[in-house]
C-alpha cells in the first residue's frame, strides 16, 4: 500500500500503524458513509502517485485493493464502485434498490436523472441503455445517492452557467474554506463524483480521464504563449505601420492569421463520440470547472483593464536610487513612504504568486517587488474596488480587494510566528486573481514608452486568450480517444503555422 494513503487512513483512525492492511469495515465506512464524504475527499488530503494526484476515495480504490474487496466494500451491483456487470436490469428491480438503500420515490427521481444527464452531455439518455444498460444503471444510482444523501440541487449546482460573478470556487479540489461550509461541501461532492465515476473506466479511458485535469489547461496556456509572442512580436517589430497610421490594418492581418492558424490545428477533429457514459461525465464535469475557471477569468480582466492605472514608466525617466525610498514615489508620481503595513500586504501577494509559479523560485526581482507595492498602495488609494464571487449555496462571500489584504497578511504573519502552515484556500481566489494580473499589467505599463499600447496589447491578449480557451473546449467536448491523443501536438502546429506568416508583415 502507498505510504502516503497507509498515514491518510491511520489519520482517518481506521487503520493502526503496527498494521499492514486496514479493517475491512472500516475501510467500507470511510468509502461509503454519507457522514465520512469530507474525510474520503477534501479533509483526507490529496496523495500523490505516478497516476497522479487525487483525492483518498480514488487512491485507496486504486491501491492494490482486490476484486473480493471492492465487492465487499460495494455489496450491490447496482453500485459503481462494484466491478461486476448488473445481472439483473429490470428497471423495477433498480427503484426496489434505490428506494430500500437510500430512500424516497425513486420512479421520478430517476427520469429526473436521466433528463438532467441527456441535457449535461446533449445525448438522449436511451443511447446509453442500449449501448451499456448496466453501465448506465451503476450511473443512475450514483447520482440517485447524491442527491438523496447531500443535495436535491445537485444537477442546479452542475449547471454552472457563464454569469456576472466569478465562479473559480466551482472545483473539484483545493476547496475554499470561508465559505459557511458550502465551498467544502460542493468541492467535495464534485470529487465524490468525478473519482466514482473513474471505478467503472477500462484502462484506456481512465488513463486519459486523469490527463484531461492537467492537459487542458497545460495546452491552452502553452497555445496562448505562442499567441502573445506572435502578437508582442509582430507589434514591436514593424514600426512602419505605426509610423504612416496603419496600426488598424495590421491588427485586422493578425486576427486573420490567428484565426486561420485556429482553424489549422483544429480541423482534424474527430466527431466519432464514445458511447461510454462514464468518460463522457467526467469529461464534461472536468469541462464545467475549466469553463467556470476561464470565463471568470475573462470577466476579471475586463475590470484589471478597466480600473485606472496611473505608474509612471521606467522608460524615459530616472530615479535618483533604486531604493524604495525613491522608486516607489517615482512609480505613483507622487511623494509616498513604504509603511510596514505595504511591506506585510506585498509579502503575501508576493508568496501567491510565486505558489502559482510553483518552480521553486522563493522571491520576486527588486524591482518587480517594488513595482507590486507600487501597485497595491496605487490601489487601495482607489478605494471601494469590489469583486463578486459566486459560491453556490454560499452566502456573505468576501468582495473587497483591500479587506483580503489586511486578512491574509495578518494571517501570514501569525503563521511565521506560530510556524504553522499557510493556505490561501481561506481567501477568495477571484481577489487573489486581481492583485496577479494588475501586477502583470503594471509590469507592461512601467517598462513601456506607451501605457495605452502596453494596456491594449494587453487587452488584445486577454482576449485571444478567452478565444482559446472556447476553441479548445468545443474541440474536446464529447471527444474520443483518438481526439485526445492528438491535444500535445496541437501547440507545436500552431507555433510552426504562425511563424511562417511573419515575413510577410516585416
Amino acid at each position: 500500500m502507498n505510504i502516503a494513503i497507509k498515514c491518510a487512513l491511520i489519520e482517518a483512525g481506521i487503520m493502526k500503524l503496527e498494521a499492514e492492511e486496514p479493517d475491512i469495515k472500516e475501510l467500507k465506512t470511510l468509502m461509503t458513509s454519507c457522514e465520512k464524504l469530507q474525510q474520503r475527499t477534501v479533509k483526507g488530503s490529496r496523495i500523490l502517485s505516478n497516476k497522479g494526484s487525487h483525492y483518498l476515495v480514488e487512491s485507496i480504490y486504486y491501491s492494490g485493493l482486490t476484486k473480493a474487496q471492492k465487492e465487499e466494500i460495494y455489496t450491490s451491483e447496482y453500485e459503481i464502485g462494484n466491478p461486476n456487470p448488473i445481472k439483473n436490469l429490470d428497471i423495477e428491480d433498480l427503484y426496489s434498490y434505490l428506494e430500500d438503500e437510500y430512500g424516497g420515490s425513486a420512479e421520478d427521481l430517476v427520469k429526473n436523472i436521466k433528463r438532467n444527464v441527456s441535457e449535461l452531455i446533449g445525448i438522449p439518455f436511451e443511447t446509453f441503455l442500449k449501448a451499456d444498460k448496466s453501465l448506465a444503471y451503476k450511473i443512475i444510482t450514483l447520482f440517485y445517492r447524491v442527491c438523496r444523501q447531500f443535495s436535491n440541487q445537485f444537477f442546479n449546482f452542475l449547471n454552472v452557467d457563464k454569469q456576472s460573478k466569478m465562479q473559480f470556487e466551482f472545483r473539484a479540489s483545493f476547496p475554499y474554506r470561508e465559505a459557511k461550509g458550502k465551498g467544502y461541501e460542493n468541492t467535495a461532492l464534485l470529487a465524490e463524483l468525478l473519482g466514482h465515476l473513474t471505478f467503472s473506466m477500462p484502462k484506456e479511458y481512465l488513463e486519459q480521464a486523469r490527463l484531461i485535469e492537467t492537459n487542458l489547461p497545460a495546452i491552452a496556456d502553452l497555445i496562448s504563449t505562442h499567441t502573445r509572442d506572435y502578437v508582442e512580436c509582430i507589434n514591436n517589430a514593424v514600426g512602419h505601420y505605426e509610423a504612416s497610421g496603419q496600426m488598424a490594418n495590421l491588427n485586422k492581418i493578425v486576427d486573420s492569421n490567428l484565426e486561420s492558424a485556429f482553424h489549422y490545428i483544429f480541423e482534424s477533429v474527430d466527431n466519432q463520440l464514445t458511447q461510454r457514459l462514464d468518460f463522457l461525465l467526467y469529461n464534461l464535469i472536468s469541462l464545467k470547472e475549466y469553463i467556470a475557471r476561464k470565463s471568470s477569468n475573462e470577466l476579471l480582466a475586463k475590470l484589471v483593464c478597466e480600473t485606472p492605472l496611473e505608474l509612471q514608466s521606467f522608460q524615459g525617466g530616472k530615479c535618483k536610487t533604486w531604493e524604495d525610498k525613491h522608486v516607489i514615489p517615482y512609480l505613483l508620481g507622487y511623494d509616498k513612504s513604504v509603511s510596514e503595513t505595504v511591506d506585510k500586504q506585498t509579502d503575501f501577494i508576493e508568496k501567491y504568486i510565486l505558489a502559482r509559479k510553483m518552480n521553486g523560485t522563493t522571491a520576486l526581482p527588486a524591482q518587480n517587488k517594488q513595482i507590486l507595492k507600487a501597485v497595491i498602495i496605487h490601489d487601495s488609494a482607489i478605494g471601494n474596488i469590489k469583486i463578486e464571487s459566486f459560491v453556490f449555496g454560499g452566502k456573505n462571500i468576501p468582495s473587497s480587494i483591500t479587506a483580503i489584504l489586511k486578512k491574509g497578511s495578518t494571517d501570514l504573519d501569525k503563521s511565521k510566528t506560530n510556524d504553522t502552515v499557510f493556505s490561501f484556500e481561506n481567501y477568495p481566489e477571484s481577489i487573489l486573481l486581481y492583485w496577479v494580473m494588475r501586477y502583470q499589467l503594471a509590469l507592461r505599463v512601467v517598462m513601456s514608452k506607451d501605457k495605452k499600447k502596453a494596456i491594449y496589447l494587453y487587452q488584445r491578449i486577454a482576449s485571444w486568450e478567452t478565444r482559446i480557451d472556447e476553441t479548445l473546449v468545443s474541440y474536446v467536448k464529447n471527444a474520443n480517444l483518438n481526439t485526445y491523443d492528438e491535444l500535445l501536438t496541437l501547440p507545436k502546429k500552431f507555433q510552426v503555422f504562425l511563424s511562417n506568416t511573419i515575413e510577410p508583415l516585416s
